[in-house]
């Protein structure tokens, strides 16, 4: 498993983490190139609401594929892409400790207990 994110509390908590600059966008892009090269998604791209979809931080969980691509996780992944496209991110300082904890929050339940 490798997770990919922009969330500083996510590479606090977890190994094994790409630590990407920038916004869910590039999040996205670099596990895209991923899926690419033989990872699959293991969580999916957006969770939660369509307020959560304006978190400034993203993190997503992939699974080594063996290097074989995952039709699903290409589609997935690229229609999220597509989507995050028109999405302004909200970045008011005041809700920035929030979002961090909502996404590792989501992430943390994503994995089997």
């Amino acid at each position: 498993m490798k997770i990919v994110t922009n969330n500083p509390s996510v590479r606090e908590a977890y190994r094994d983490v790409v630590m990407v600059p920038g916004d869910p966008r590039a999040v996205l892009g670099e596990a895209r190139d991923l899926v690419h090269q033989g990872w699959a998604l293991f969580s999916h791209p957006f969770h939660g609401n369509m307020r959560l979809l304006r978190n400034p931080y993203r993190s997503l969980i992939l699974r080594d594929n063996r290097g074989r691509i995952d039709a699903p996780s290409v589609l997935s992944i690229e229609e999220a892409c597509s989507r995050l496209r028109s999405v302004r991110f909200d970045h008011l300082e005041e809700s920035l400790e929030d979002y961090r904890y909502l996404d590792k929050d989501l992430l943390d339940r994503s994995f089997p207990e």
